[in-house]
């Protein structure tokens, strides 16, 4: 805390003339009867007083008040905003905190997200994490060990250990090399967990983005604080194990030009870090797209009805192309908004990646310790109370002796055996255990305010969409991989000489078992319909409510598929097991009529 002093000097001037017997002007020392000349003066001077201005003596008040009854919203604000006045930061925002979990003020929440604190006055445990983070972020080849520290659960604990919704923000800059780590750390609108961080060396960036779905980085340059000049990302999903790794370029935030893709899609959820280290070694598909100048795409939309979303998709959405293989049979594209439209939707880092611009701040050197925790006016005014009060103790007898005045300065507090205890400069006390005063705690009270976060909230909607969805932090979720389709398939199956014809309502089975079917569906001498249960891709799929089951009583078992079934990647629908019975029929046949072994049954046709 600042100071100002005066000094106040009273001066008294005797200048006594004595005149002796020689009448010359000069004095005599009376003491020792010696002739001096000049003037005598005698100077007498008060000790140090410091002045406090206004703002300061308030700022001693309410930490006065804090350290003894506690304080309201309304002076928790007051003195958070004079310690930022100070350059005290992080004492700011842990005021700030503090009001946010004991009142859920509102000004105090949004005041904090702008907040972002220098390292330096932090404990050693986030320092020593934060070199780690910017060594691991600095080297190509430390990627995996970087995400792997962010992801481990004393990460959170150590960087964001008092609030369970909003963030904290830190930064680290290193004088040697010019480098510079910005990195903050909260909850999303979902509540889950992440980091984001930005590592900066000249005009070189990296940005990694973690939460317990995903891992992403991308590799740039920063021009004037705007993301500009070629690219290289990564991203990693768990929920699916989806791995992407893209290259193009990026002017002013927005991707332009020529873009890559090597992709690779999962089909079953797998742990984050393991998919993170093993992405350089997968096989990935290749996709290309063009973003012109603007950062829209170049190449005309396929019709939506003829898209087939087999990664990430969700009913009823707009998709948007972005890149395709090869020979356009597959595509990567985006879930929008209603209404977007392919010509003005812009393909940015926000929009791609939930990369966030570069947090603006003031830098500032942290406050030394001693001063900040020091001397303050209000430490001082409690000593100068304790004293008074020793005195006017010892005044009146009560205190024979100044040594049983407890000095503030001896005064030390310790944990000991579950027992908080305190020390008076002779021998420990104990005032009760930790449990009972962590019993007592008011902020016991905050078990999180994340419906209270100023803003758009968890299930409400924003043009049509759930917010959250729409939301850069979960800008991978909308994210999704599919094929074109452009022409219907017809499925067609044969074994062993049997053939399937098709032809309005009439199948017909020829060379197995003479089944004749016309309107009705019958199984002769083969009452298990196995591996004929589902025909994807073909309209005539429903064996007349007798798939799978057994016919007319006969307890004959299935017979056995001649071969396995196999994805056509063409037109996305599966092949039938061939079998001796590939029977389907129209929505007028019934399968309900006995079968006797092999004894051949003639129908007649029963007209329409």
């Amino acid at each position: 805390m600042k100071r100002k002093g005066l000094w106040l000097v009273t001066v008294i001037v005797a200048g006594v003339c004595l005149v002796t017997g020689c009448g010359d002007g000069t004095d005599v020392d009376k003491m020792t009867g010696e002739q001096v000349s000049g003037t005598a003066v005698e100077e007498e001077t008060t000790e140090y007083q410091p002045v406090i201005d206004e703002k300061e003596q308030r700022a001693a008040d309410l930490e006065y008040k804090y350290s003894t009854e506690g304080l309201n919203a309304a002076e928790y604000e007051e003195l958070a905003s004079w310690y930022g006045q100070e350059g005290k930061i992080m004492l700011q925002r842990d005021m700030y905190e503090q009001c946010w979990r004991l009142y859920g003020d509102v000004a105090a929440y949004e005041a904090l997200q702008q907040i972002v604190v220098n390292v330096e006055e932090e404990n050693d445990q986030v320092k020593n994490m934060a070199q780690l983070l910017m060594q691991n972020m600095d080297l190509t080849d430390y990627w995996t060990e970087a995400a792997s520290t962010v992801y481990s659960e004393s990460w959170y604990s150590t960087m964001m250990p008092k609030l369970k919704e909003g963030s904290r923000t830190y930064y680290r800059n290193q004088a040697d090399n010019g480098a510079i780590l910005i990195w903050r750390v909260g909850y999303d609108l979902l509540g889950k967990n992440y980091t984001e961080a930005w590592y900066q060396k000249g005009e070189q960036l990296v940005w990694l983005r973690q939460d317990p779905e995903s891992v992403q980085m991308v590799n740039t340059t920063v021009t004037n604080g705007q993301y500009t000049g070629a690219f290289e990302s990564w991203l990693c999903m768990s929920v699916t194990g989806d791995i992407y790794h893209e290259s193009g370029n990026l002017q002013n935030n927005v991707l332009t030009g020529e873009y890559s893709a090597g992709v690779f899609l999962g089909n079953e959820p797998t742990d984050l870090i393991g998919l993170w280290s093993s992405r350089e070694s997968m096989e990935l598909k290749s996709y290309s797209g063009n973003f012109g100048e603007n950062g829209i795409v170049q190449k005309e939309q396929p019709d939506n009805s003829k898209l087939k979303i087999t990664h990430n998709g969700s009913e009823g959405a707009i998709l948007l192309c972005y890149a395709w293989t090869e020979d356009e049979k597959e595509i990567l594209a985006i879930r929008t908004l209603e209404g977007t439209e392919a010509g003005s939707y812009v393909f940015n880092a926000t929009e791609l990646w939930g990369m966030d611009s570069i947090p603006q701040f003031t830098f500032y050197a942290p406050v030394g310790r001693q001063e900040q925790f020091g001397e303050t006016a209000l430490s001082q005014a409690a000593k100068a109370s304790i004293e008074g009060i020793g005195a006017e103790k010892e005044a009146d007898g009560m205190i024979a002796d100044k040594k049983n005045v407890i000095d503030p300065e001896n005064v030390q507090i310790r944990v000991f055996d579950s027992n908080i205890q305190w020390f008076d400069g002779t021998r420990w006390h104990t005032v009760g255990t930790v449990s009972e005063y962590e019993a007592r705690d008011p902020f016991n009270e905050y078990t999180g305010r994340q419906s209270e976060v100023p803003g758009v909230q968890i299930g409400d909607t924003q043009d049509g969409e759930n917010a959250v969805s729409s939301n850069q932090d979960t800008a991978y979720n909308k994210r999704c991989a599919g094929s074109i389709v452009t022409t219907t398939t017809t499925n067609s199956t044969g074994s062993k000489g049997n053939s399937n014809t098709n032809k309005g309502n009439n199948n017909t089975n020829k060379g197995n078992n003479n089944n004749a079917n016309k309107g009705n569906n019958t199984n002769k001498g083969n009452t298990l319909n196995a591996g004929n249960t589902a025909n994807p891709g073909n309209s005539d799929t429903n064996n007349g409510g007798n798939t799978g089951s057994d016919n007319g009583g006969n307890n004959d078992s299935a017979q056995e598929p001649s071969q396995t079934p196999s994805t056509n990647p063409d037109s996305g629908t599966t092949q039938d097991p061939s079998n001796d019975n590939n029977n389907s029929s129209g929505s007028n046949g019934t399968n309900n009529q006995p079968s006797q072994g092999d004894t051949d049954v003639g129908w007649a046709d029963v007209p329409d």
